[in-house]
């Protein structure tokens, strides 16, 4: 909502060791339009293989860019929206808030990195999503109008 520059996590995918065509299947079915974040790190693969998984799912027909992925200010500004109700959770997310509730941080206080891909999500939609995303195009009498921009480098 660019008005209150509120955030609505309304739908969710998860779904581990699965082919890029299944993944990308499942994400095109919410919206072909819609333009994605992929992790630079791409799973701590080495950068080749993060490169080729990203043109891997590109080659599926996704539309994707690398997400800034820092995670202790990227942490700080989803904890902080979540606080002042500029990110809202829709209930039916049941996966999300499963990680929500077990998310934590270790004695040392590092994040536990374990069951947390939708947590992490929330955070590259925070750091990258007002850059790419755009509004759902219009089909105006059979004609395809081009997508406005919303936010800073984003349509």
């Amino acid at each position: 909502d660019l008005e209150t520059s509120t955030m609505y996590l309304y739908s969710e995918y998860k779904r581990g060791e699965e082919r890029v065509p299944i993944h990308a299947s499942a994400i095109k079915a919410r919206g072909t339009w819609i333009p994605g974040l992929i992790d630079p790190a791409a799973n701590n693969r080495q950068q080749r293989d993060g490169e080729r998984l990203m043109q891997d799912y590109e080659n599926e027909g996704l539309s994707l860019t690398k997400a800034d992925n820092a995670v202790e200010s990227g942490l700080y500004a989803c904890w902080t929206d979540l606080s002042i109700g500029r990110i809202k959770v829709f209930s039916t997310l049941t996966e999300f808030f499963k990680e929500y509730r077990f998310y934590q941080r270790d004695e040392k206080g590092k994040v536990v990195k374990k069951n947390d891909h939708l947590q992490d999500d929330m955070r590259y939609l925070r750091n990258s999503g007002l850059s790419v995303a755009i509004r759902k195009p219009i089909d105006n009498h059979g004609l395809n109008v081009m997508p406005r921009r919303v936010g800073p480098g984003g349509y």
